[in-house]
């Protein structure tokens, strides 16, 4: 994931630096820095921001809004993201 579309995915959600990096165990600082380019985006941080905007029910698949559902990964996340953090 680069950083704009980390950017991206944020302002789609419509959240706030602060309010993304609280949803998946990060500070505002560091989601700021990553956006910026200034930091490397872990692949737990970018899965972490896909499963949010799969579970926001804004990801269209094959056209046609896919229906708000857990996907099995993002079900693991709060564990590996734990571990990042570590």
């Amino acid at each position: 994931m680069t950083n704009s579309e980390l950017r991206q995915i944020r302002r789609r959600l419509g959240l706030t630096q602060r309010e993304l990096g609280e949803q998946i165990g990060l500070t505002n600082v560091m989601i700021g820095q990553m956006e910026r380019g200034e930091s490397p985006i872990r692949l737990t941080t970018a899965m972490a921001a896909w499963c949010l905007l799969y579970e926001s029910g804004l990801v269209k698949v094959g056209g046609r809004r896919k229906e708000r559902a857990r996907a099995p990964a993002c079900e693991d996340l709060p564990a590996l993201l734990r571990n990042q953090a570590s």
